[in-house]
């Protein structure tokens, strides 16, 4: 983000690593997480916000097409509302990590 107020910017991405803020959300897991922004991002007007990439880690083989949606969970004043996304997340497990398993 610039320097402007957002009334300036067109458009914007916000990274959100699991383990950035672990001294404020020392529960943070890859799977649940929270992250503390560095200053408040105040979007006036109407906007339209949308994920644009997820890492997955080889780690996690118990994904796959029975357990295939994530939840975004986001907080206003006292009302937490959570939307559920059926995405298909497609995993390739190389076939030599699969033989050390």
């Amino acid at each position: 983000m610039g320097k402007g107020s957002m009334d300036e910017v067109n458009d914007f991405y916000v990274t959100l690593p699991s383990n950035a803020s672990m001294d404020y959300f020392p529960k943070n897991t890859q799977a649940s997480f929270r992250t503390k922004l560095a200053r408040p991002i105040i979007l006036t007007g109407e906007w339209e916000v949308g994920l644009s990439e997820i890492f997955v880690p080889r780690t996690w083989f118990n994904i796959g097409n029975h357990n295939n949606k994530y939840s975004i969970t986001y907080e206003e004043t006292k009302i937490v509302e959570k939307d559920y996304v059926e995405h298909e997340i497609r995993v390739k497990i190389d076939e030599e990590l699969q033989t050390r398993r």
